[in-house]
């Protein structure tokens, strides 16, 4: 895709160049394939054919027009400036990106003035515009500058960037197109100016614009997982709410979320097996609430909590502290605390009272494609993830900052249990495994805090945790004849 192309122009206040630069350019965009079926046995399979087709970027600009009107800089060193110097140039581009285009200019030196070409004289020059102009405004007498609606000679001229500074739009076009604009170059010259010939060249950038990338969804993981060697992290949107979230292919062999879930359930939305990790629907009962004041009825309903857009600063306390002192309403990515989902909530189902003690639950919140991990030591678990970076099974005593560090960001969110605790001194992640059911229903857990930590602990299962999510391991189907 063309991304980037230049012209010059010079500019003279008393000898114009003519200069006409038609260009023609192209380069090769993506391929597109189309599959053509075909009913013999030699290609039962089909063919694909691929077409290369040609960025087109047509940039023309007319020999230039110009208008003196008697005004010229005489050779004493006196004129009439009342007249503005005028030339135009007329410029067409034409483009086929879809993205469309954009023209800009900006000046070759960093002062922006036009200068005497006399090298004896080379200190005399003609300032760039300080504010705009039209022939009602008679306050600045020395000054260039631009328009691109002077047809009339009744044009406004403004200033435009110079060197080292972000050119100036004259033409955009967000869609392929054909587009003309005039574009005039006009300056005043009071009488304390020397004789001669002033000039600045002026760079005018043509540039196609770069259409946005289609975006990665995270239920289309079987298309575009496989592609991801072990470090590689990109963004990715869960269809259901357009969020965005990064992931990474990790030496356990999977693709984890690097972020908290952030996903408010609807209670009017078409949960499924094609956008959730469930088998087949799930009407939730009720959406996730955002108010502060929210208390939820421990186990028996199905609670989250959307405390809105609230990142961990990364800074560790020992539980004391107020948790206004640990959150920001900006920061890195990876430690958006997200939202907060009791077990029901977490495992998407409408099991909400006593579960069986280490009862496993298949299916969770996270988008379809992923999952929440299991409990224990084994595959698919935590550990399996934690195991390879030094962790041990019961314990994370002195590596805790491996935690919430690069690249795994299990940050230190803390829980909701009608208010926000504990954020900056402890991470609570739900495994898809219930815990023991002795006096109250709980869960097993990742649980880490600034002191001590254990990959499987028994939390309330009524309270607010976070999730995060990895790649749906492979199942395979055994069949004897």
């Amino acid at each position: 895709m063309l991304r980037h192309h230049t012209q010059k122009q010079k500019l003279f206040l008393y000898l114009m160049s003519v200069l006409i630069l038609p260009i023609m350019l192209g380069v090769f965009c993506d391929t597109k394939a189309v599959r053509i079926d075909c009913e013999t046995s030699d290609c039962e399979k089909g063919v694909t054919f691929r077409a290369l087709v040609n960025e087109v970027l047509t940039v023309s600009i007319s020999e230039p027009e110009s208008w003196a009107q008697g005004g010229l800089v005489n050779q004493t060193g006196n004129r009439n400036y009342s007249d503005l110097l005028r030339n135009r140039f007329g410029i067409t581009i034409s483009s086929n990106n879809p993205a469309g285009f954009a023209v800009m200019i900006n000046t070759a030196s960093v002062t922006g003035a036009l200068a005497n070409v006399r090298q004896d004289l080379s200190t005399d020059s003609i300032p760039m515009l300080t504010a705009n102009w039209t022939r009602e405004n008679t306050v600045q007498t020395k000054f260039w500058g631009y328009s691109t609606n002077d047809d009339n000679e009744q044009g406004t001229y403004k200033a435009f960037a110079k060197s080292g500074e972000t050119p100036t739009a004259i033409l955009t076009s967000d869609v392929a197109a054909v587009s003309s604009v005039n574009l005039y170059f006009g300056a005043m010259a009071d009488d304390s100016i020397t004789s001669g010939t002033y000039e600045e060249t002026v760079v005018i950038n043509v540039v196609t614009n770069v259409a946005p990338d289609e975006p990665i969804y995270m239920q289309d993981v079987d298309e575009w997982g496989e592609s991801l060697e072990v470090g590689d992290e990109i963004t990715v949107r869960d269809a259901r709410d357009e969020k965005e979230y990064t992931v990474k292919k990790m030496s356990d062999g999977h693709i984890w979320m690097t972020q908290n879930l952030d996903h408010d359930i609807d209670m009017d939305y078409p949960y499924n097996s094609s956008n959730t990790d469930i088998p087949s629907s799930w009407n939730p009962g009720a959406s996730t609430k955002e108010t502060s004041n929210t208390t939820w009825n421990n186990s028996s309903s199905i609670e989250s909590y959307n405390p809105g857009d609230l990142y961990w600063t990364g800074v560790t306390q020992d539980g004391s502290g107020n948790v206004e002192d640990y959150v920001s309403d900006k920061g890195d990515s990876h430690y958006h605390l997200g939202n907060y989902y009791n077990f029901a909530a977490a495992l998407a189902t409408n099991v909400i009272s006593l579960p069986a003690q280490h009862q496993l639950f298949d299916r969770s919140i996270c988008p379809a494609g992923w999952t929440i991990p299991r409990a224990g030591t084994g595959e698919d678990s935590f550990y399996a993830l934690l195991d390879e970076f030094g962790f041990t099974t019961s314990s994370i005593n002195g590596s805790n900052e491996k935690a919430w560090e690069s690249p795994l960001y299990f940050t230190l969110s803390g829980v909701w249990t009608g208010q926000l605790r504990f954020i900056g001194n402890r991470g609570v992640y739900f495994t898809s495994v219930a815990g023991s059911v002795t006096n109250s229903a709980a869960d097993y857990t990742l649980f880490y805090n600034g002191q001590t930590g254990s990959i499987d602990s028994n939390k309330i299962i009524g309270g607010g945790q976070t999730v995060r999510c990895f790649t749906r391991p492979a199942t395979t189907t055994l069949s004897f004849d």
